[in-house]
Parts: C-alpha cells; structure tokens; sequence
C-alpha cells in the first residue's frame, strides 16, 4: 500500500515550489534529490546503512538534508497533507541524529544482512 500510494503523491512532491534554503548533510555527489526536498521544506533522511558493512548499521534513518524554514502541513496540497496525518511521530525532526522508526511504530523488518 505504501509504495503505490507514495509513487501517487510523487508528481505533486515534485512541483511544489522551492521555499527556502537548504543545508545538505552529506557530500553534493550523494545528495540526490536530497537538497530540492530540503528546499521545498522538508527534513530529509535516507537509510544509510546501505552504504556500510553490515557489523555497521545503525537501522535506523539519519539526517542528510534539512530546510531552514520548515514546510507545515497547512501549506501540504490536500492530497498529501492527508497522506502525512496518517504518519504521526512525536519528535522534533531538527532536533535529530537518527530516526529508529521501530521506537515510534510497529514494523515488519528484514533480519539484518
């Protein structure tokens, strides 16, 4: 379900507007799309622990890209803003290193590599 859904929402995430600046977290060559996120407003996180031997992982999202002025969901179009209240965290993303989505909800995980 998730992924249909997002593949959904992905034109309308892509054309909203640029509205504030972005810092990016990791190297410019690694950043993706991360940095026009972080522009539109949003904190970025990405799993990371591809990129590591697994002795290394951390399973958990870290930060790579964040806004300097955070979008709301006030500002979301509607179809997205009701995607967004389905995802409730109680955290401060700009106060982050990690996120460990299995501390906020119920998961189904892949054994780790």
């Amino acid at each position: 379900m998730w992924p249909d859904y997002f593949d959904a929402l992905e034109p309308e995430l892509v054309a909203l507007p640029k509205r504030t600046a972005a810092n990016l977290l990791v190297p410019r060559k690694y950043a993706g799309d991360f940095p026009d996120w972080a522009a539109q407003g949003f904190f970025v996180f990405d799993w990371q622990d591809f990129h590591r031997h697994s002795i290394d992982d951390l399973r958990a999202y870290e930060p790579v890209a964040f806004p300097v002025e955070p979008i709301t969901i006030e500002h979301l179009p509607a179809k997205m803003r009701k995607f967004a209240e389905l995802i409730r965290f109680d955290l401060a993303f700009d106060d982050l290193n990690l996120i460990d989505v299995r501390r906020h909800h119920p998961c189904i995980e892949n054994p780790p590599r």
